[in-house]
């Protein structure tokens, strides 16, 4: 069976889809390689020269970049951004010892209450190494951010520009908005609508940009 190819507009609206989301994370302390968002907004100059108009592109890799580097400057935050993503990588190997003894239990071993209980508890100890780590790296980035406002908006003014954008996209060449949500951490935004709130496993809100408002 052959994949059907995409078409342009719906590369576009992806590669938008990831600055919006690299730009929001940022804005969080989760952080999306500079290189890799330089190289597709290199590659989607022509295409988003409006939204990076009268400068924003320079201030909006500057204040990525500070960001990136923040945790370097205080020993706290440099070792909860580490243990994030240390319990980040635990979590995927805890969620399969869990589900594997889900299956063992089924089969009636004898020693399936045992593992069941040791991956649940190790499962249950991750899940909040995770949380309290997040809420660490979340305190460090807001008091940071309140010490220069000005990083901050020029963060949500980034992704109010590609949010923008993207709704264009999606009504000029008569896209599906429910095809090309988006995962935010933030919905201090304009023209979305939240679709799910975050849960035990995932950090982020879905939402879909509201298409009839940039109309």
């Amino acid at each position: 069976m052959k994949l059907r190819a995409k078409k342009p507009h719906e590369e576009l609206a992806e590669d938008i889809a990831l600055l919006i989301e690299a730009a929001d994370g940022y804005r969080v302390g989760r952080n999306t390689d500079l290189r890799r968002i330089r190289d597709v907004m290199d590659r989607r100059a022509k295409e988003l020269t409006d939204v990076f108009a009268g400068g924003l592109r320079k201030k909006f890799e500057k204040t990525a970049d500070y960001v990136i580097n923040l945790p370097a400057i205080d020993p706290a935050a440099k070792k909860w951004s580490a243990v994030f993503l240390v319990v980040r990588f635990l979590l995927r190997i805890a969620l399969l010892g869990f589900m594997v003894s889900l299956i063992v239990v089924t089969l009636g071993k004898d020693w399936a209450p045992w593992l069941l209980y040791t991956s649940t508890g190790i499962l249950y100890v991750v899940f909040f190494l995770r949380w309290y780590s997040l809420v660490k790296l979340e305190e460090f980035y807001i008091q940071e951010f309140a010490k220069r406002p000005g990083r901050d908006k020029i963060l949500r003014e980034t992704v109010n520009r590609l949010i923008g954008k993207l709704a264009q996209v999606i009504r000029e060449h008569d896209l599906k908005p429910k095809k090309h949500r988006l995962h935010l951490f933030k919905t201090d935004y304009e023209e979305i609508r939240v679709v799910k709130k975050p849960n035990i496993l995932r950090d982020t809100y879905v939402v879909e940009v509201l298409v009839d408002a940039a109309g």
